[in-house]
């Protein structure tokens, strides 16, 4: 140090300036806030150096912060316990920080989401951490073009660009192309909109190769009518709960499908696959239900594709509860579904 002073610990220094802080000016304190005066830790190859930032770039090593935040920010490479509270209050005014703000996580997201997983119960921490970007017009807007918004592939959480993840509004669809889907919070739907996650039934093209020979009409006229008319007057209610609210298990666009149930039509086939056509390639869907009977359409106004005269009434309501709900029917909801479309 010039003048042949002794070297002292930064927690000493910070101690002999909180005593001095009366005493400093308005043009110290505002040299202090643009120096790079702070020492932060950083790994490189596991090996650890200290570099120095401005106060305005790091925070305080709390045990709250730490623990919510980890990696996302930067802190005060600091000896807590020998620092003096009154040390530590100096750093606050000179712009170190206490609570992080949206911008500070929207740059941490950017610079250190994948050292992030390292922590334990990361996603549902990070999850947190996107609600509270998400609010903010500004922090919004710096997070866009990132690779770190929070998907669910499999069974597996994961960090992509928003041209990489899915809403899922089409539950047949995601089980044969299983993309990555966007988190189902609802405080995150509009924050995962605006920075340019889309619709799954937006990027794929549902098509139908059709055996077209129509079932003699004897045969499916029965049948025909009567599951017309149910699903036309009963479909609609499966948007309800048994109490009579709305589901909150229901997709993305769940609702509307649901009542547009009032003008579906049915139409007896030979045979029928559901093709999904989804960047540049095309995969079949495998016939559905236990015996492959029927094929929902939900373009323009739904169609029921039915190959037998003996449909299955579990293969019509997994059908129409795959077009409905965020997660594939489970067998309790199928049987609730068939009651509510067969019973009086």
């Amino acid at each position: 140090v010039d003048g042949g002073f002794e070297a002292i610990s930064f927690e000493s220094c910070l101690t002999q300036l909180s005593a001095k802080t009366a005493e400093l000016t308005t043009k110290q304190r505002a040299e202090l806030k643009a120096c790079p005066c702070c020492p932060v830790l950083q790994f490189d190859d596991k090996v650890a150096s200290v570099r120095y930032a401005k106060p305005d770039e790091v925070h305080l090593p709390s045990p709250d912060l730490k623990d919510k935040y980890g990696s996302l920010l930067q802190y005060v490479h600091l000896d807590m316990g020998s620092c003096h509270d009154e040390a530590c209050k100096f750093l606050v005014e000179i712009g170190v920080g206490k609570e992080a703000t949206p911008m500070q996580l929207a740059k941490g997201c950017r610079r250190s989401a994948l050292a992030f997983q390292a922590v334990e119960s990361w996603a549902e921490k990070y999850k947190n951490v996107l609600k509270q970007i998400a609010g903010h017009p500004s922090a919004v807007e710096d997070f866009k073009g990132s690779s770190s918004l929070l998907a669910t592939q499999g069974d597996r959480a994961v960090l992509l660009s928003a041209e990489e993840i899915f809403f899922v509004d089409d539950l047949a669809a995601q089980e044969v192309l299983q993309v990555p889907q966007a988190s189902g919070d609802v405080f995150l739907q509009d924050f995962y909109d605006k920075l340019g996650v889309r619709k799954l039934s937006a990027a794929i093209n549902v098509v139908f190769d059709v055996d077209s020979r129509r079932l003699d009409a004897q045969t499916m006229d029965a049948i025909r009518w009567k599951l017309q008319a149910k699903l036309r007057e009963r479909g609609p209610l499966l948007q309800y709960t048994v109490d009579g609210d709305l589901r909150k298990d229901l997709q993305l666009g769940g609702a509307d499908r649901a009542k547009s149930l009032a003008r579906l039509e049915v139409v007896g086939v030979r045979g029928v696959t559901k093709i999904f056509k989804f960047r540049g390639k095309d995969y079949r869907c495998a016939d559905s239900g236990e015996h492959g009977q029927c094929q929902l359409s939900w373009q323009n106004a739904p169609v029921l594709f039915v190959t037998s005269s003996r449909v299955d009434w579990l293969d019509v309501a997994e059908q129409v509860l795959k077009g409905l709900l965020k997660q594939p029917p489970t067998s309790e909801q199928k049987v609730m579904a068939r009651s509510v479309l067969v019973d009086p």
